[in-house]
């Protein structure tokens, strides 16, 4: 209904769907083909020619499937394949691309080259389906303002999609090939990370705090450090000396009395001055806040039995407490 609109609307929409077609075609088994030409009877038009006509034709016909093979190996493949009588008009872009036999106004299509058939199928039935659409969205768009409203909106979508990727405009912005920068930060947050950080974000910048390095990573206890796909990449803002450390720390199963039980997730941050750490706060709300500000001191954990910081966790703590967080650093990497 979306694109039945206008005749450009129809044309795109024509267009990407006979591609999306075309693809899903070439990479399916080919049982599967078997069974949707079958299911679909799209071939029963055209039925294989009989065998003493594909003897007839062999010399014609073989010479339109010689691809370098040897003599044996196109033979066999000519005995193993079926091919159809179709009328040369079903079948145009084989015939401008000279790779069928013409025969008294009818084009002999091998089984390998049927896409051609069936696709044209596919598109004139799609025409007619829009072409009804369109006769009836006067209907739904008078009798239901909120279906019709929805639908303006979604036809303006083919447009507004270019299909480009977001890692110079997201991360850096400006052709900055996927440099982060302090601008591009808090997009960061909204698309690529977790929902916990997204909705951290605004909560992390408190008053007086003019210096930001961002290290994301994901702690899974006991396995291989797994960290998303921009872990590392760090962000700076303007001078002075406040630090703040985002970080994803997956706790241990048994901490919190089973609040990590669904996510397994949870985000800290440190904020340090010169080295110090000031503050250290939590989303969810902390529990055990004195064995987490230990552990961000590199003091360790204190055994609480409430919570543990896995050893990933520890690691990076200890080894942001050993960075150098004068005004002139650029950039920061945080290893598992």
């Amino acid at each position: 209904m979306a694109y039945c609109q206008t005749e450009e609307l129809r044309r795109w929409f024509l267009t990407n769907e006979s591609i999306l077609f075309k693809i899903r075609f070439q990479t399916s088994k080919a049982s599967d083909v078997d069974h949707f030409l079958r299911e679909r009877k799209l071939l029963l038009k055209y039925p294989p020619i009989s065998y003493e006509e594909k003897m007839r034709l062999k010399p014609k016909l073989l010479g339109l499937d010689n691809d370098g093979s040897s003599a044996s190996t196109t033979e066999f493949n000519y005995n193993n394949s079926e091919y159809y009588k179709v009328p040369f008009m079903d079948v145009l872009q084989l015939v401008s691309r000279r790779e069928v036999y013409l025969e008294g106004g009818y084009a002999y299509v091998s089984r390998t080259k049927i896409l051609s058939i069936v696709e044209g199928k596919f598109r004139t039935s799609l025409s007619k389906n829009l072409a009804l659409a369109y006769q009836m969205q006067f209907k739904w768009s008078s009798d239901n303002t909120r279906i019709g409203s929805i639908v303006n909106r979604l036809s303006k979508v083919a447009f507004q999609y270019g299909g480009s990727t977001t890692s110079n405009t997201a991360i850096g912005g400006g052709g900055n090939n996927g440099t982060l920068n302090s601008h591009a930060v808090s997009q960061i947050f909204v698309d690529y990370l977790t929902s916990v950080m997204g909705h951290s974000d605004p909560k992390m910048k408190p008053a007086g705090v003019n210096k930001m390095f961002v290290s994301i990573g994901t702690r899974r206890p006991n396995t291989a450090d797994k960290t998303c796909p921009i872990a590392n990449r760090i962000h700076k803002s303007n001078t002075q000396k406040y630090t703040i450390f985002f970080d994803t720390l997956v706790m241990q199963q048994s901490c919190w009395d089973g609040c990590c039980q669904a996510t397994n997730k949870h985000v800290y941050y440190q904020i340090r001055d010169n080295g110090r750490c000031v503050k250290v706060g939590w989303n969810p709300p902390p529990l055990d806040t004195n064995m987490i500000a230990n552990a961000v001191s590199g003091l360790g954990n204190n055994g609480g039995s409430s919570s543990t910081l896995d050893n990933n966790a520890a690691t990076t703590t200890q080894m942001a407490k050993k960075m150098k967080l004068s005004g002139t650093s650029t950039s920061m990497k945080v290893s598992p």
